[in-house]
């Protein structure tokens, strides 16, 4: 996840078991402030992350 506001943003990253909704939550608790806004791709996993940031989801571009 990129997570940034109008200072210079972060990537926040772990290893996990298995992306779901509950890893992804518990991700977004413990790391982020809530309202923040947050990047990502797409991975439907993630979309748990709107509830409480302000999530953006983008397919990446292949080249």
């Amino acid at each position: 996840m990129k997570v940034s506001d109008k200072k210079a943003g972060f990537i926040a990253m772990a290893v996990v078991d298995s992306i779901c909704h509950f890893s992804v939550n518990e991700f977004v608790k413990k790391h982020l402030k809530q309202g923040q806004q947050v990047h990502s791709d797409a991975l439907p996993a993630l979309n748990i992350i709107g509830q409480r940031e302000n999530y953006e989801a983008r397919v990446p571009r292949v080249i």
